[in-house]
């Protein structure tokens, strides 16, 4: 909460000021309010809480930690529907802990943290606001993830391309795959995700729109085989456990989704 009326602070004040509104911001708000201490705000320049879960909702999107290890050990959720639950499934666990604990009340969204800067003489924070306004606060406490941030490389040439380009992190929903070929840069999991969302032969409701996928990337990587097969009885194939690769990857992964085609 603000204190707008002090004498002794020449801008709102609050005892803990919060930057961002994922995990690890209501993971210290509610352990404020878990230790008596409600003089707190949370600042948030998108227009609700998640952080990367509000933000990554490209098709397949889901955690790689497993669903009861990845809940808050004191606000656990104990009826997850998988192993590795999905974005939608972890942003309405997120979302009923904000109405829980009444974080809103709290929060101060659609507002960017500018800078913060320390008055050593005062032991004070000014933090700078993207509307020129200013608080104070004895503590700051910085969560702000890299994940929302989406990080495009610079490719010769790229302004040259006709088709549609977008970061999975900014999916686009509204664009129709039917038919395409769908290429990716990288190496990381939401590339996994993706392909077993995407891939034609998937059991999956988009699958079936999406002509070819490619996968670019320049390092290699370590896959393991899934207990839980994504591809429940596929071609009479009820048995199929995941990825087959369990060494470096190079072209492993394009060998093993052809081998499902």
């Amino acid at each position: 909460m603000l204190d707008n009326t002090s004498p002794t602070h020449n801008h709102p004040y609050t005892k803990v000021a919060i930057i961002g509104a994922g995990f690890g911001e209501i993971a210290m708000a509610i352990r404020l309010q878990q230790q008596g201490i409600h003089d707190f705000i949370i600042i948030e320049k998108d227009s609700d809480f998640g952080g990367t879960w509000r933000d990554n909702q490209y098709p397949g999107a889901a955690c790689d930690v497993q669903s009861h290890m990845y809940s808050l050990s004191f606000a656990p959720k104990t009826d997850w529907s998988k192993r590795h639950a999905e974005a939608p499934e972890i942003f309405s666990y997120i979302q009923d802990l904000v109405s829980h604990y009444n974080l809103r009340a709290f929060a101060r969204l659609n507002t960017e943290v500018l800078g913060v800067h320390y008055q050593q003489d005062r032991c004070l924070w000014q933090i700078h606001l993207h509307d020129q306004s200013i608080l104070e606060a004895q503590f700051v406490v910085f969560a702000s993830g890299p994940l929302h941030v989406p990080q495009i490389p610079h490719i010769t040439g790229i302004e040259k391309f006709k088709g549609k380009i977008f970061h999975s992190s900014h999916w686009d929903h509204h664009y129709d795959l039917k038919g395409k070929m769908l290429h990716r840069l990288g190496l990381v999991a939401v590339q996994f995700n993706i392909s077993l969302k995407l891939h034609p032969n998937a059991n999956s409701s988009m699958s079936c729109n999406v002509l070819r996928l490619g996968l670019f990337h320049g390092m290699s990587a370590y896959i393991m085989t899934w207990k839980k097969s994504y591809f429940p009885n596929m071609n009479g194939s009820a048995s199929y456990t995941g990825f087959a690769c369990t060494g470096p990857m190079n072209h492993a992964w394009c060998l093993s989704l052809n081998q499902l085609s």
